[in-house]
């Protein structure tokens, strides 16, 4: 918890999930996650088959269906899980680099772009800055730099680009 509360004090974008800070050698407190995710919250009534749920009250919702709430640059979702979609719009709210905005598996490092398709159909890789991309499966290269890439992939076809 100390750790989160400094990160906290500096004013870095935060986000949490299902019941942080709500258990710890002293029991289950509300408080701690209040004071950790800056917004009321409160046990829901009936809790979860899996645990306590905790349910945000009067919180400012950035998501219509209600699954993540803000407040500054916290961040917070009172369900186990959160859509990749929320959580894109969380990191283009941090200013976090999204290199797709489809659900495939991305890897990015080392002078190299990974995507494998979970769908079939077209796919759009976006670099932070233009870049020279190079199809390391058909050796094609960009004719110049330029700040993404769009290839057909068939699920379960993974693309791989040198860039640079």
């Amino acid at each position: 918890l100390a750790g989160a509360m400094a990160l906290k004090a500096r004013g870095k974008h935060m986000l949490f999930f299902y019941a942080p800070a709500l258990l710890d050698e002293q029991g289950i407190s509300v408080e701690r996650v209040r004071a950790l995710v800056d917004m009321e919250v409160r046990l829901a009534a009936g809790g979860a088959a899996a645990g306590p749920a905790l349910e945000v009250v009067g919180g400012e919702a950035c998501a219509p269906d209600g699954t993540l709430y803000r407040r500054g640059r916290m961040f917070f979702c009172p369900a186990p899980a959160l859509s990749s979609e929320r959580f894109r719009f969380f990191c283009r709210e941090a200013g976090i680099h999204i290199y797709a905005d489809s659900d495939d598996v991305l890897m990015a490092g080392g002078g190299y772009i990974a995507l494998h398709a979970a769908s079939a159909g077209s796919k759009t890789i976006q670099n932070p800055t233009p870049t020279m991309w190079t199809n390391e499966r058909t050796g094609e290269r960009t004719s110049a730099p330029a700040d993404s890439v769009t290839i057909h992939l068939e699920r379960g076809q993974t693309a791989l680009f040198s860039v640079g």
